[in-house]
């Protein structure tokens, strides 16, 4: 088994503004999770608060291992009532 995984991360709405990325891809260690994908690409910013991700368009959560191939995508927290 391979040391390295490729993902594709997709960011999207305000996202994109707010971090200046928009889809990327990048080699990572296997089983980094979500959560620690989103602090290698920004590690100065703060996972905000009911934060929406997507592992291979299905929603998941932070704490989720990522696999060879997989797209991860994050949405910014939906706000309103």
């Amino acid at each position: 088994m391979s040391e390295t995984i490729t993902v594709r991360v997709r960011f999207f709405a305000s996202f994109r503004e707010q971090f200046g990325l928009s889809d990327e891809t990048l080699s990572v260690a296997n089983n980094t999770t979500i959560r620690q994908l989103f602090k290698l690409l920004l590690p100065d910013a703060e996972i905000p608060d009911r934060i929406l991700v997507a592992r291979n368009q299905e929603y998941s959560d932070l704490g989720q291992v990522i696999s060879d191939g997989d797209e991860i995508a994050y949405f910014p927290p939906v706000t309103g009532g």
